[in-house]
């Protein structure tokens, strides 16, 4: 279960593994190259939602996108 802080949700490599999907090692490689955006702190990495949007972006982003468009999606 994420963390809330200050109305901000911040999730761990765990939960981030488990809601996308992925392994825990993919998570931190994505983590550690910048590809996902996150800090670490006390040896623990942590996401916001925020940044989860900025890097999927949001359900009606993704509807416009050209490739959605291509496969039939918009």
């Amino acid at each position: 279960m994420p963390i809330t802080i200050a109305d901000i949700k911040l999730y761990n490599v765990e939960e981030l593994a488990e809601l996308l999907h992925l392994t825990e090692r993919t998570i931190r490689d994505l983590l550690r190259t910048g590809e996902l955006r996150g800090k670490k702190f006390a040896g623990r990495w942590y996401v916001s939602e925020e940044w989860l949007r900025d890097t999927f972006g949001t359900p009606d982003a993704m509807e416009d996108a050209p490739e959605a468009r291509a496969a039939g999606g918009a």
